[in-house]
């Protein structure tokens, strides 16, 4: 699934083969685990680097992709994030592309449901775009 940021346009995503971070060509460079982004950023194809922070996609523990809270505005929408971690369904790890929008999918191998979700007071959902 691509990853298709509003304005000003659709950023290119690569992977840097010798440290397997993404880059956007939307931004110069590479993102840290402790880069914080601002909505400006998120609108312009920037991706949140938790490499290390996020273990699992699902699970709603600590560490899981899924725990992260998401309830009133607190991550915003277009957020992209990457890490490492084995596959909805299991498998070995891989870097893994999700951004956070709108929407009411069922979690499968390409929508992930936060465990603060609500069809009516917060109903967004992580997308996998890589």
């Amino acid at each position: 699934m691509p990853f298709d940021p509003p304005s000003p346009g659709a950023a290119a995503l690569t992977i840097d083969p010798a440290t397997l971070l993404i880059k956007s060509s939307a931004q110069a460079g590479f993102f840290s685990a402790n880069d914080i982004l601002t909505g400006a950023q998120c609108a312009t194809g920037f991706i949140q680097n938790l490499i290390g922070s996020i273990t699992a996609v699902s699970g709603g523990a600590p560490g899981d992709l899924d725990y992260i809270p998401t309830a009133g505005g607190a991550v915003a929408q277009n957020t992209a994030v990457q890490f490492f971690a084995p596959p909805p369904g299991g498998g070995a790890s891989e870097v893994q592309g999700w951004f956070f929008a709108a929407g009411t999918n069922a979690t499968d191998a390409t929508h992930l449901r936060p465990i603060d979700y609500n069809a009516s007071s917060n109903p967004n959902v992580w997308n996998r775009f890589l």
